[in-house]
């Protein structure tokens, strides 16, 4: 049950007539009226497409697994590596920590028990010298004492040392006049005798410390006035004088260490406090507010300590004191590897203090306990210095103080065994797993691309078999492939392997199957035979020579265009495709699914695919180039029974032999353009189909190879998208123009003279459409192609970064070009500069973010549309120098850009292909894209106001150009000027300014167009002796010319254009034969005009045979060999020399027939004009609006007055160039006086051919 369709009624003009398709929507299918499937499309199998897709949730889902236990296992391993090596790392740090602590606290313990010694020592040496001397007590001053202090300040670096004797209040005025009368000793044994000069006199008076120094310690003195203890020495570094006599007993933290020390006769260790004080007297130290502590040792009277005879015991006489920073004390012994240990340091007195170990340095860092407390549990304590604690009988005095270490360690210290390792060992891990997984998937995607790549090669291969045979064909191709593909597999087993081209040239890639292969031979062919089929043959005509003439991918794109569309409706028909053979369509309706309506459905298809056609072409011409619009198709019918099959083999295809196959195509053989038709059994059909107005009997009969006279039928579906019986009786009566088959030289005179006349009689206004239509065509397309030339332009620019000049400096040079006066000839240049190659230039040209910026705006394109139009505006309705040469001109000239190619050059063996060969082997024209651009301009423009006569004629008959131009190049002169002066106009300077932006570019631009344009004039003689030197310095062996290598490059590149322009002129000379035939007929059209009108005095008919001989022979196979000689056009020079020797023997074997043809036409185109002017002199006699003529006049003349300032008048000219007309008489004359005629006549051809390009 089909659940929708839709009915398309394809005839309007019988009601009782209506041809049906129904599609499937469901299934993609549709059937014909009849019942008989008419479009089949293949559906999977639920079964197939169930198991796939089982398939595919098992396949995904063991990936998931896959990827989801190396995921976990990557993981989980990654973590457990992480954790083991950050342990060790702590583990190791802790083991460190624990080492390096226990070093720093038996060092500072170390160091405590050295000062204790050394002070001890000290003391010793004291009483020795005391005991030694005689002296009394305290009236004695240690000799070299500031030897001994120096000694211990190097080795402990304590700040200052002090001897201050006990002085009771009883001996003070003994003491203050000993200290006077003994002063000069005192200050040598204690500074030294270079130093004791320098002191100041010590006070009459002892002295108390500053009560301000007093104050900031907090504490108060003790009521003591038992005795004194005046500094009677002291060191080390001691820069003055002043502390002598100064009594320590007044400072309260002295006092309170000075009075325990007596009372314990212990060394006593203070707590900490400023005693900057003391310091002042010494050298500067930049630590000086660092806490400090005094170490105070008791000077005895004697050695022995036990009661004396007179029952005295040992006392205290002095005290020695040592000021020691807590910095030097903590100084580590290690300083590499202590790196931020925190060192609390408290005593029993309640003081702490935190400093932390930085290598050498102990950093202070305030009081209390500063340690991190992340690292509280792990502190490595010690006793400070144990050895010199108090340890006797207590006493009610007891002040001293007794300090501990607390050693931690610091995020600082830690961070230096945390290496990164552990994220390190785990991202490894990871990558592992990871490229592990990555290897896995990458194999998992290979091989799921390799079965894609199978899978779509399997589909592709069936939907071409499916394309390319029936739906019951294709299967069982596809079935035998697979059961042959099973006996390979289970038999022998080729693994011969190479180059497949390589292989087949060497014989094994056979078409025929292996004679030991049974399966081949065991099958029936695949072949059937259908009763009633109606084939069509579609041709396009004029195909051959228009492709001559254009790129292969050109070609390419208008076929697949083209078939593409007749493939679309051939579905939409239920047509089925056969093949297309070079450019013919061939297709067949009633297979393989028979049908009763096949020749209604093949008319149809036919109406549509020659509609289709005839839609396209204009619209492809825009891009595919001129005379893509004039092709043409024609159509041939027949019905008839058919054998159908697959011819097997090495691509094997679908098949139609028979009869029918070959009578169908004699009808397309011998259709016309533009005109479908069928055989008398085919309009059999349709009139049984009730279709008998579809047909009209041919007038005449056919002529058909193989079958002899026929009589045929136009088909004509009247009523459908446009068609008239007008226009088939036009058509009715023109002949094929097909190259590609030779009916055309089947036709007689009688007919083709009918033809032309019938052609003649075309209105006026139809035709002056068409033509207007046709040079809208032309005019977009060469809009099209010199768009795309400035946009690389302007990427050049860009790429380059140029610096622009002003628009003022431009305008400045423009003017004097245009106003110079010069003449265009005095301009030519034998070496144009052009850029030099850049690497960085041409690879930023290439970059993709360049292209959105160069976009030309709107306003450039309409004023390049607008200038191009208003060229085409001044080209003459001339038969050949007429704007549709000048395109077909321009066309030659990007060909033959396009296929300029660099040599294949090898390096180390491997093949290279860059842009710096490129520029070399090119001359650097592909470098620089306004040398094409000035190329296809000058193509566009070479001959523009052409008047259609030779610059012969103009210079004899003394027109006012060949004045102006001094009879010299005139036409091409002219050209230029008009060209140039149009470009300048006001309207045209953002055209400019795209063009070019530097002087220098000006300069290059108009070199360009002056120098391509010159070289179309071949028959000036001084113009030509030069290029033959140009060309003869450039490229002959040993001449060298220049001797800067960029000059040598230029001249040739110079000369290489003005060559391409040469050869893009006479393109059609070179092209297929067609071409060179259609371009020729009008050349001779238009000097067979001149002719008539009197102005030359030589039928061209008597000579042009001849002439074209010499023109092959001494122009136009010269030329293609000098395309080929330099090297640059690659295969274009092969194709456009063998083109030129295949028109030369073409035309020397028919040229006599189509000289008279040629004739023939002029006669009737003169025919034609003289009635038009008949006409134009009865339209004039009827009275007209003044303002009507006003507009027409104004209409005429208004392009030449804006581009031309002398303001020569069209008429002026016309007259002028009536005044004579005998040039070619005269020539012939002098011609005729040469020794050898036959190469008279062909000079003469060559010069008149030359002189009209």
């Amino acid at each position: 049950m089909l659940e929708s369709g839709k009915m398309m009624l394809e005839d309007s003009s019988s009601e009782e007539d209506h041809s049906v398709i129904v599609e499937d929507e469901e299934n993609g299918s549709s059937t014909g009226e009849n019942g008989a499937v008419a479009v089949t499309h293949s559906s999977d199998s639920s079964d197939s497409i169930q198991i796939a897709k089982s398939e595919s949730r098992a396949v995904l889902t063991a990936k998931l697994v896959v990827y989801t236990a190396l995921s976990f296992l990557a993981i989980a391993t990654a973590a457990g590596t992480w954790y083991y090596v950050s342990e060790d790392e702590t583990s190791a740090f802790e083991a460190q920590f624990a080492v390096y602590g226990d070093e720093l606290l038996q060092s500072a313990n170390e160091k405590a028990t050295v000062l204790f010694q050394q002070l001890h020592t000290l003391s010793t040496g004291i009483t020795s010298r005391v005991l030694d001397s005689k002296n009394e007590w305290p009236f004695f001053s240690m000799p070299h004492f500031y030897k001994k202090t120096d000694e211990f300040g190097k080795l402990l670096e304590s700040n200052i040392i002090l001897y201050a004797p006990i002085v009771h209040t009883s001996k003070r005025d003994a003491w203050l006049n000993w200290v006077n009368t003994s002063q000069e000793d005192i200050f040598f044994d204690t500074f030294g005798p270079a130093d004791a000069a320098l002191m100041q006199p010590v006070h009459n008076e002892i002295q108390n410390i500053s009560p301000e120094i007093v104050a900031a310690t907090n504490l108060t003195l003790l009521p003591e006035d038992e005795y004194l203890l005046p500094v009677l020495q002291y060191g080390s570094g001691a820069l003055s004088s002043g502390l002598i006599n100064t009594d320590l007993n007044t400072h309260p933290v002295l006092q309170r260490v000075l009075l325990d020390v007596i009372k314990s006769e212990h060394t006593i260790f203070s707590e900490y406090t400023d005693l900057k004080f003391l310091l002042d007297f010494t050298k500067a130290d930049e630590y000086a507010s660092t806490p400090r502590s005094v170490i105070a040792q008791p000077v005895f009277d004697r050695f022995d300590d036990s009661v004396s005879v007179n029952g005295t015991k040992r006392s205290v006489v002095g005290v020695l004191v040592a000021v020691e920073a807590w910095r030097n004390i903590l100084k580590s012994s290690r300083p590499t590897q202590v790196q931020g240990f925190t060192v609390h340091v408290y005593d029993s007195c309640g003081q702490d203090m935190t400093y932390v170990i930085r290598g050498e340095l102990a950093e202070f860092i305030g009081n209390g306990d500063l340690h991190d407390t992340r690292y509280s549990d792990m502190p490595r304590r010690a006793e400070f210095a144990v050895a010199s604690r108090y340890d006797g009988p207590d006493y009610d005095e007891n002040r001293h103080c007794e300090f501990s270490f607390a050693v931690y360690p610091s995020q600082e210290y830690e961070s230096t065994f945390h290496t990164g390792k552990p994220f390190l060992y785990a991202a490894m891990l990871i990558a592992v797993f990871f490229t592990t997984t990555l290897v896995f998937a990458v194999y998992d995607w290979m091989v799921r691309r390799r079965q894609e790549k199978v899978m779509g090669a399997a589909q592709r291969t069936t939907a071409i078999v499916h394309s390319l045979f029936p739906k019951a064909v294709g299967e069982r191709l596809i079935a035998e492939a697979d059961k042959k593909a099973a006996l390979k597999a289970g038999g022998k087993n080729d693994n011969k392997r190479g180059n497949r081209l390589e292989m087949f040239a060497a014989g094994m890639n056979k078409n025929s199957a292996d004679e030991d292969d049974p399966y081949f031979m065991s099958e029936d062919p695949i072949a059937d035979f259908f009763t009633s089929t109606t084939i069509m043959f579609a041709d396009i005509v004029g195909f051959t020579a228009w492709s001559s003439t254009r790129e292969p991918k050109q070609v390419f794109t208008l076929l697949e265009t083209i078939y593409q569309e007749f493939d679309t409706t051939a579905n939409r028909r239920g047509v089925f495709k056969v093949e297309t053979v070079g450019d013919c369509y061939v297709a067949v309706a009633g297979l393989p699914q028979p049908r009763k309506d096949h020749a209604v459905v093949m008319a149809r298809f036919a109406r549509d695919c020659m509609y289709r056609f005839q839609a396209l072409c204009p619209q492809l011409e825009m891009t595919l180039g001129p005379d893509t619009a004039d092709l043409a198709i024609r159509v041939g019918l027949h019905s008839g029974p058919v054998t159908a099959g697959v011819l097997r083999g090495e691509r094997a295809r679908f098949q139609l032999f028979g009869d029918t196959m070959n009578t169908a195509s004699r009808m397309e053989s011998t259709s016309r353009a533009h005109k479908i038709q069928i055989s008398q059994d085919t309009a059999d059909l349709l009139q049984e189909a009730n279709k008998n107005h579809w047909c009209y009997k041919r007038t005449d009969l056919v002529q058909a190879k193989g079958k002899g006279m026929m009589q045929t039928y136009w088909l004509d579906l009247q009523g459908a998208k446009g068609s008239s019986t007008s226009d088939h009786s036009k058509h009715d009566k023109e002949t094929a123009t097909s190259s590609n088959s030779s009916q055309d030289k089947i036709h007689s005179k009688s007919s083709n003279k009918e033809a032309k006349r019938t052609k003649m009689r075309v209105p006026r206004t139809i035709e002056a459409d068409e033509m207007r239509q046709k040079q809208d065509r032309l005019i977009r397309w060469n809009v099209e192609i010199l768009t795309k030339l400035l946009i690389l332009v302007q990427e050049r620019r860009v790429a380059a970064k140029t610096k622009v000049d002003s628009p003022e400096k431009i305008r400045r040079l423009e003017h004097v070009i245009t106003k110079g006066g010069n003449l265009v000839l005095d301009e030519v240049e034998n070496i144009i500069k052009l850029p030099p190659y850049t690497p960085a230039k041409l690879s930023a040209e290439k970059t993709p973010h360049q292209q959105a910026a160069q976009a030309l705006s709107e306003s450039v394109k309409d004023q390049l549309h607008t200038f191009i139009t208003e060229v085409a505006s001044m080209y003459h309705n001339n038969p050949f120098h007429n704007f549709e040469h000048a395109s077909h001109v321009a066309m030659s000239v990007v060909k033959l850009m396009s296929r300029i190619i660099a040599p294949t050059i090898e390096v180390d063996g491997k093949t290279v292909d860059t842009d710096q060969t490129l520029h070399d082997h090119t001359y650097g024209i592909t470098s620089d894209p306004m040398t094409q651009f000035a190329c296809a301009l000058s193509a566009i423009i070479h001959d523009l106001d052409h008047s259609g006569v030779p610059n012969a004629l103009l210079v004899k008959e003394q027109n006012p150009l060949a004045i102006r131009y001094q009879n010299k190049s005139v036409a091409e002169q002219n050209s230029v000027d008009l060209a140039w002066g149009l470009l300048m106009q006001e309207r045209y300077r953002d055209l400019r300014s795209v063009i070019y932006k530097t002087e220098a570019e000006v300069k290059r631009f108009r070199q360009l167009l002056v120098n391509t344009v010159m070289a179309t004039d071949i028959v000036d003689q001084d113009l030509g002796a030069q290029r033959k030197k140009r060309w003869a310095d450039a490229f002959s062996e040993g001449v060298t010319m220049d001797t800067n290598p960029a000059d040598t490059i230029n001249r040739k590149a110079t000369i290489v254009l003005e060559h391409l322009i040469q050869a893009s002129d006479v393109a059609h000379t070179m092209q297929h034969f067609q071409i060179y035939q259609k371009w020729n007929s009008r050349l001779f059209q238009e000097m067979y005009r001149a002719y008539k009108q009197g102005r030359s005095d030589k039928d061209p008919s008597e000579f042009w045979y001849q002439g074209e001989i010499g023109f092959f022979e001494f122009y136009i196979i010269p030329l293609a060999n000098k395309l080929k000689d330099c090297g640059v056009f690659g295969v274009s020079s092969d194709e456009y020399l063998n083109y030129a020797t295949r028109n030369k023997r073409e035309w020397m074997a028919r040229g006599h027939q189509i000289v008279e043809e040629f004739k023939e036409e002029a006669l009737l185109a003169a025919a034609s004009e003289e009635d038009e002017e008949d006409e134009e002199d009865e339209q004039e006699q009827q009275p007209k609006e003044p303002k009507q003529v006003a507009e027409a006049e104004q209409q005429t003349t208004s392009s030449f007055q804006e581009v031309r300032e002398d303001g020569d008048d069209e008429d002026d000219n016309d007259k002028a160039c009536d005044e004579s007309s005998s040039m070619h008489k005269e020539e012939m004359e002098d011609f005729r006086d040469e020794e050898e005629p036959v190469m008279a006549v062909a000079a003469l051809r060559s010069k008149v051919h030359l002189t009209t390009i």
